[in-house]
């Protein structure tokens, strides 16, 4: 969860107001944080446990929140109706396209930057791109002294090895290449640029290097000082809104200590043109008696607004009866359905005002029909000197593909966090061959099943299913062996089993099959072709099936 530490002065004087250590701790759970503070530092600690909302990730957004619910009025940022700069400008070329596309950056002029200030900024850099930027991939973050950019900068592709420059805390010019495996940073991040011909590279209009995103900025013209009054605060990433948000958040942080934004246009390439920071706003509608209904409150149009003021929100009167159209600021990316709204409606009024209700009717708990179906596997497979495997439900795509080729067709996720975790498995078996590759050194044979779930393609949407997977591996493995398993559970169940010769592209040509149980196809059979062996690193001869829905055995 993102913690973030704040000096206690800055924190009151941000605010607006002094207050008492107790009553800021009762402000905190607007936040949903916990507040922790060391009189010996005259520092706090703010541990949040919200993590969808990085607009908080810092001092002056923690402040923002306790201001505005204490004034009851949403805090205006008058930049954001302001021209761009019409010289200072960035231009992206082409060929960064498919590497890093997006770039923005706008200026501040502000009083000389202070210790703390520095530290405040370097704070929120590594708050927002490591966390909500998914360590920097997605969205990273350069602070520059403007005074030292000769306008426009230059957003292009390089090769590694064709630029040099000296980066921070270093002393020597290095290129590319030599940052990526020698540099601290370039050591913790080159992941990120992995396998790529090209890399990204910002430099001004005298050729000067900026910095070498989303790495390292350079030590020339990349490195803030104390005493420096004009800033230029840039991000980079694949992602387009998160770039946007995130300097919506700095230039709203720079702008609440006084700072004067200038907000900076970006030119991508077939002549598309991004404002940063953006000032767009989304508007939403909620409606009194759906408010009341879904807390159970009693609440009029005068408290519903006062709680929408508090949590910085604008709003005015729909069309329709009791309706009103909120505009949500451009930095509560959190707030995506009128739900969200009455979230906040609640936290304003202070949950501890609800009074509980008790329960009109009681009921008791128990298994649902496919979960006492699935213990009954379970029971009958442990029985068979079987162990259990509980893998999870989203997995990897590359490793769906590589285990079952074409014979996998699993739903993606839009825009995962991991790799390892990027789509909903549609078979079990490769999670199982996932984990026998990793148990290489454990006893042989290994007999190992799961019961778990899968999601399969349906026309127009998904079709959730509980599946049963079985896999032996071991130095005298055979189909034969997995069959009579296979066998020896239909009998117990009293299900009819037969086999099909097939060939799958998984298997070895010859010894596969597909299962029919009561004259239905259920699912197949067979040892796994040694190519996939080799790519998982299994060294032992490997068996494995699998029923696609466990009912089968029951209907």
């Amino acid at each position: 969860m993102p913690k973030v530490t704040a000096d206690i002065q800055t924190l009151f004087s941000l605010i607006g107001k002094p207050m008492s250590i107790e009553k800021l701790k009762e402000l905190c759970w607007l936040a949903k944080a916990e507040l922790n503070d060391n009189p010996q530092t005259g520092e706090v600690t703010l541990e949040l446990s919200d993590t969808n909302r990085p607009d908080l990730w810092s001092v002056e957004g923690i402040s923002r929140l306790v201001q505005q619910f204490i004034s009851a009025k949403p805090k205006e940022y008058s930049y954001l109706s302001d021209p761009p700069h019409q010289g200072n400008i960035i231009i992206a070329e082409e060929n960064v396209s498919s590497i890093r596309p997006y770039i923005g950056m706008f200026l501040c002029r502000i009083d000389p930057v202070t210790d703390r200030l520095l530290k405040d900024m370097i704070q929120t850099q590594e708050k927002l791109a490591e966390n909500f930027g998914k360590k920097r991939k997605t969205v990273s973050i350069g602070i520059y002294p403007a005074s030292e950019i000769n306008f426009p900068v230059i957003y292009r592709a390089v090769k590694p090895c064709d630029v040099s420059f000296i980066p921070l805390d270093f002393e020597e010019k290095m290129t590319l290449e030599e940052i990526l495996s020698v540099h601290p940073k370039g050591k913790e991040y080159s992941w990120i640029l992995e396998k790529r011909k090209s890399v990204p590279l910002m430099i001004d209009n005298k050729g000067e290097i900026l910095s070498f995103p989303p790495i390292i900025n350079s030590r020339k013209t990349g490195e803030v000082k104390i005493g420096d009054t004009y800033l230029a605060v840039e991000a980079t990433g694949t992602d387009l809104s998160a770039v946007q948000l995130v300097l919506s958040i700095f230039a709203m942080n720079l702008s609440d200590r006084g700072g004067k934004i200038t907000r900076m246009k970006t030119l991508y390439p077939d002549n598309q043109e991004f404002i940063f920071p953006t000032d767009e706003v989304e508007e939403l509608s909620t409606y009194i008696p759906g408010v009341n209904k879904l807390l159970g409150s009693e609440f009029g149009i005068e408290k519903i607004s006062s709680c929408l003021r508090k949590m910085g929100f604008k709003y005015k009167k729909g069309t329709f009866d009791n309706e009103l159209i909120v505009s949500v600021p451009f930095y509560r990316r959190d707030i995506m359905h009128e739900v969200d709204l009455i979230e906040d409606i609640a936290i304003a009024s202070d949950y501890n005002d609800f009074q509980p209700l008790m329960p009109e009717s009681y009921t008791h708990g128990g298994l649902s029909q496919v979960q006492e179906k699935s213990d009954v596997i379970r029971q009958v497979s442990i029985g068979l000197g079987f162990l259990e495997y509980m893998g999870n439900i989203l997995t990897s795509f590359d490793l769906m593909k590589n285990c079952a080729g074409d014979n996998s067709d699993p739903v993606e996720i839009s825009n995962p966090m991991t790799s390892l975790f990027s789509c909903l498995r549609d078979l079990l078996f490769p999670g199982l061959l996932c984990m026998e590759s990793k148990n290489s050194k454990s006893l042989y044979p290994h007999l190992v099943f799961e019961a778990g779930e899968t999601v399969k393609k349906a026309s127009l949407s998904t079709e959730t299913l509980t599946s049963v997977a079985y896999m032996i591996a071991g130095p005298e493995t055979t189909f034969s062996e997995l069959h009579s398993v296979l066998q020896t559970l239909c009998d117990m169940l009293s299900v009819e089993l037969t086999l099909v010769e097939r060939d799958y592209c998984f298997f070895i040509s010859g010894r596969s099959a597909e299962i029919f149980l009561k004259g239905a196809p259920a699912g197949f059979i067979g040892e796994i072709h040694p190519v996939i062996l080799d790519k998982l690193g299994i060294r032992m001869p490997t068996v494995i099936c699998e029923i696609f829905d466990l009912n089968l055995f029951f209907n």
